[in-house]
């Protein structure tokens, strides 16, 4: 799962307060004893916040994490206003509906979401903003879900990660207290480095109420196309200690036992529990994806149907049943990102054979896309017409981060002569075009209807919308008639059942024996 923000934040580094110097921080605090941050030495401070006391609540990141989450708990409290806040002017006035249409553009797409953003936004509890610093110190309760992205080339534990989103966001928070102290409960939604904890103290110096900071993880496990439904209704919700965490533990507890039974709230006191558990979560998905696809292949070779196999597969309930689909590789954020970290975290602590087991997933994930454009290129000639059926990672989803149809797409444009044709009901045609350089969009159409495609040598489809196996069972005749000959239709989703009406159009399907229509 795409387990944080699919969009950066840009945080400004100033420091202070705009209103004026506060008195209190301009005093000497060199000798304060206690926290990096300082300590209380009032003894009438303000104490932490119970969740009644709660008026506003916000999420810095306005990407799929930040607005679905900040969506949900407006659904469920309706006593509280909940704030997605995102530095991106441009895309919290398109949130806002605030642009040449005068309609709401969100920066994703999933089910059943508009129904819940209308619900809330008519309420008069969720808000969307750009104002980071004002929020921020209306706030008592942040949550943290911005984009922490993969470095690809590593040097030490810390840097696997890129964080300077997420410590922009820690600073903006630290900020806020400096400005009007008061507590801040803080949960991070982002997947941070394991060993980050021991910075923390790098970033509350100088910061003399920083006592006030209470941090906590708070991991998502939402699939992508189903994310409203899975935060819904979670199975589970965990919550562990990050830094000084206690207050933020037993407030986001409360809150939460608003969307869950309170029994399946899980506590955790160590961060690097929680985010190794996340990640390895994310790993059996991809391992068990992985040898789904392995089974087809093997299969094809051995002349089985992966139909067969996978019913004999699902009879083991201790198995995820929901991933027993075999497709040419997986696609989704959070599955690639978190194997490729745990490969690089194996390696930092020695355990280099391990490492080779993560290595190996990726592997087997670019092979089996490979398989697919092997047998692509293999069936038929240059300078053929393509028309591709499903562009993101899934159905009920616009999401195409590392989606396998734009490594696909690539390798056959290496083909000479060949064209394509791109079809998906959810991903826009610029976010299509952008996936690739201008030499390759030359030899791309971006189609806006279901049979704009049909003018081609050969179908592939990567994505198994119901629309498409609708086409497939009452369009039969119009595909004969209208494809080029030869004509081959590449059924990487199980949209087939048989190929009867297929007249002159040769058919493959993922994991299947080879047919052919006559």
């Amino acid at each position: 799962m795409d387990d944080s923000s699919d969009h950066d934040q840009d945080f400004s580094d100033d420091v202070g307060n705009p209103n004026g110097d506060s008195s209190d921080r301009n005093q000497d605090h060199s000798n304060d004893v206690g926290n990096p941050g300082g300590s209380p030495n009032d003894e009438n401070v303000t104490p932490p916040p119970e969740l009644e006391d709660i008026e506003r609540i916000c999420c810095i990141g306005g990407g799929r994490v930040g607005v679905l989450t900040m969506m949900v708990l407006a659904h469920y409290w309706h006593i509280h206003k909940h704030f997605v806040l995102d530095k991106d002017v441009e895309r919290i006035n398109d949130m806002n509906g605030i642009n040449a249409a005068n309609e709401r553009v969100m920066p994703f797409s999933e089910l059943d979401m508009d129904l819940y953003l209308n619900k809330g936004i008519d309420r008069g509890n969720l808000h969307f903003s750009s104002n980071i610093d004002h929020e921020l110190d209306l706030c008592q309760m942040v949550f943290i879900a911005v984009d922490i992205p993969l470095k690809m080339k590593p040097k030490v534990l810390k840097n696997d990660l890129d964080i300077n989103n997420f410590e922009d966001a820690i600073k903006s928070i630290l900020q806020s207290i400096d400005r009007i102290p008061g507590w801040k409960c803080v949960a991070i939604k982002s997947t941070v480095p394991v060993d980050y904890k021991s910075n923390i103290a790098n970033h509350i110096h100088g910061f003399y109420d920083a006592w006030r900071l209470s941090v906590i993880t708070n991991p998502e496990f939402f699939s992508v196309g189903t994310a409203v439904q899975d935060l819904l209704h979670p199975q589970k919700v965990v919550l562990g200690d990050f830094y000084e965490g206690q207050n933020s533990l037993a407030l986001f507890r409360d809150l939460y036992a608003g969307v869950v039974n309170v029994d399946n709230i899980e506590i955790i006191g160590s961060q690097s529990s929680v985010q190794i558990g996340k990640l390895l979560s994310n790993a059996v998905l991809a391992a068990q994806l992985t040898l789904m696809n392995i089974g087809s292949t093997l299969c094809e070779k051995v002349g089985s149907n992966f139909d067969d196999v996978r019913s004999t597969i699902t009879a083991n309930s201790r198995l995820n049943q929901v991933f027993t689909n075999s497709r040419p590789g997986y696609g989704g954020m959070g599955l690639t990102k978190d194997i490729d970290y745990l490969a690089y975290l194996c390696e930092y602590v020695g355990m280099t054979f391990e490492k080779k087991f993560f290595t190996m997933i990726s592997e087997m994930r670019r092979r089996k896309m490979d398989e697919l454009v092997q047998n692509v290129s293999h069936m038929i000639a240059a300078s053929k017409s393509i028309a591709i059926y499903g562009f993101s990672n899934k159905v009920d989803s616009d999401d195409i981060r590392e989606s396998p149809a734009i490594y696909i797409c690539r390798s056959l444009l290496k083909i000479n002569g060949i064209r394509l044709k791109i079809f998906d009901p959810l991903v826009s045609d610029n976010t299509i075009l952008k996936c690739f350089v201008p030499r390759e969009r030359n030899r791309i159409l971006v189609v806006d209807n279901i049979g704009g495609a049909f003018d081609v040598e050969a179908m592939v489809f990567l994505v198994e919308w119901p629309m498409f196996a609708t086409m497939l069972e009452e369009q039969r005749d119009e595909l004969v008639n209208t494809m080029r000959r030869p004509s081959f239709i590449f059924d990487c989703c199980d949209l087939i059942v048989d190929v009867d009406g297929f007249d002159h159009i040769q058919i493959y399907r993922l994991g299947k024996p080879k047919l052919s229509a006559i």
